[in-house]
């Protein structure tokens, strides 16, 4: 397994007991509530080059949830990303929680926001 699905596959492990789906890669269909790990920009910051590869991996998790009333889904969201955040193991950096937008994910509209995030890792 390569440094980069090792790292995203921790933090879906992490992600594991929370109320919501949790996807470790954007699937073609999304079941809410969910949080899917998804690459960010940029994707790596290498950190030490040559025979031991050490680099920050960058990614954002997408807290998904079905749209409903204004104030339902902000409540929704506001509560998956309260589970999200208290789920994170002390190694993961986390920016700034971005507002929730409602926005069309395969055929559906759903009200999402984003958590970026940062895992230093290396590859074996």
């Amino acid at each position: 397994m390569n440094a980069f699905k090792a790292a995203r596959a921790s933090i879906a492990s992490a992600l594991a007991g929370i109320h919501a789906n949790v996807y470790d890669y954007p699937p073609e269909m999304v079941g809410t509530p969910a949080v899917v790990v998804v690459v960010d920009d940029p994707m790596a910051e290498p950190l030490v080059i040559g025979s031991r590869l050490r680099f920050a991996a960058n990614y954002k998790l997408m807290v998904c949830v079905a749209p409903m009333t204004n104030l339902g889904s902000l409540e929704a969201v506001e509560e998956l990303v309260i589970e999200v955040l208290g789920a994170l193991p002390a190694n993961v950096l986390v920016g700034n929680v971005a507002a929730p937008i409602v926005t069309q994910v395969g055929q559906s509209d759903l009200v999402v926001c984003e958590i970026p995030i940062q895992v230093q890792t290396q590859e074996s």
